[in-house]
């Protein structure tokens, strides 16, 4: 008769956690993105500035990546995330049950977590372009987290399609980055300022990629 045997790990093996770190990570990145978006619209308000598209799309781009950070949090606490996988299996296996749950969820809300940051910072592209030859390639960044997002819902009509086609889409999604990054610089550098504003806004269109 087949018996359940606990391997032996080494010691303290099975305790060791990095969960502490990755709360205090999450908890980071939620005060950062929140005083970033309020920084954001009281600059706006204050100076009364019009309202466009890429405004808009901001509160989701910030609700989502806010649940991205708070699943990372509930993880830690309730899937065994920061600890070694393999004890998890023998002294905690509700823990590897809802890892895989929160897995699920993380996979969802990540499709539009990436989409509408994205969409925000081409929206404001948009307003910034007003030449063809950059509009249009502004407009196909546009279509592709769109795809990335909906594409399995309207086709699919599976939600969990969504983990497969996130997990294939890590080529797509730095490519699109790094598009990104560059396509305003050759704006930025024919503006008529000085060397020193031209790096500023380098400088803020990079930290922006990142």
């Amino acid at each position: 008769m087949a018996q359940n045997v606990t391997p032996a790990f080494p010691p303290g093996y099975a305790e060791e956690t990095i969960g502490p770190r990755v709360v205090a990570i999450a908890i980071t990145f939620i005060i950062l993105q929140i005083v970033v978006v309020a920084l954001r619209f009281g600059t706006r308000i204050v100076y009364k500035t019009q309202w466009g598209l890429d405004d808009y799309l901001t509160p989701p781009a910030l609700l989502t990546s806010l649940g991205m950070c708070v699943l990372a949090i509930v993880e830690v606490n309730i899937a065994g995330v920061g600890k070694h996988l393999a004890p998890l299996y023998f002294t905690d296996p509700q823990a590897v049950i809802n890892w895989a749950k929160c897995g699920i969820a993380i996979e969802c809300i990540g499709c539009a977590a990436v989409a509408f940051p994205k969409l925000s910072i081409l929206a404001s592209f948009l307003r910034i372009f007003t030449t063809k030859a950059y509009r249009v390639p502004t407009y196909i960044l546009i279509l592709i987290p769109l795809f990335r997002a909906l594409g399995p819902r309207l086709v699919h009509h599976q939600l969990y399609r969504c983990a497969s086609v996130l997990g294939r889409g890590s080529v797509p999604n730095v490519v699109t980055d790094v598009v990104m990054i560059i396509l305003p610089l050759p704006v930025v550098w024919r503006l008529h300022i000085d060397y020193k504003q031209k790096f500023a806004l380098t400088g803020v269109f990079l930290l922006g990629g990142l």
